[in-house]
């Protein structure tokens, strides 16, 4: 089992046990709110759960944009890489909202173990870019050749944070 399937069989388990709704009808374009009945309390309740199975800190203004299942398996991966990498808090959120800037969207495709350049089809000019972006915004200096092996957006997490620590 991967980790993306076993976030997801997390956070169903959770809103079945905490919800009491059936595991089943919980698909990947299910909508938070209007398919699962949740309401605003419950909302919170939800993220309440996740922080404490996940030992994360989830951010109030992104939950606004998380709508979906699909979205919500995708933040906590999210969280969830940044954690295990021990960047701060507000670094991930930079390299992840220049990551963001550079797809133009904010979806399930940023999945922390999708290809850039296969998955997202980001070129090696606007790869470049991002990695100039992300050195200058988080005041670190990596070498080139460390870059040529980056892959996927985990990559960057692990990189930033072992260039960060130095």
């Amino acid at each position: 089992m991967n980790k993306q399937v076993s976030i997801e069989e997390k956070v169903k388990e959770l809103i079945s046990k905490n919800f009491f709704i059936e595991k089943e009808i919980i698909q990947h374009n299910t909508h938070i709110m209007n398919d699962l009945g949740l309401d605003s309390l419950g909302i919170v309740e939800l993220w309440q759960l996740l922080e404490d199975a996940f030992g994360i800190d989830i951010d109030q203004d992104e939950l606004r944009k998380v709508l979906n299942f699909k979205d919500t398996i995708c933040y906590l991966s999210i969280l969830i890489a940044s954690k295990a990498c021990r960047l701060t808090v507000e670094d991930e959120t930079k390299i992840k909202n220049l990551i963001i800037k550079k797809l133009k969207f904010y979806s399930c495709a940023f999945i922390t173990e999708a290809n850039l350049f296969d998955d997202f089809g980001i070129d090696s000019l606007d790869f470049l870019s991002l990695s100039m972006e992300i050195e200058y915004a988080l005041n670190v200096e990596i070498p080139y050749e460390n870059w040529l092996e980056i892959k996927t957006t985990q990559d960057i997490f692990n990189l930033v944070s072992q260039f960060k620590r130095l």
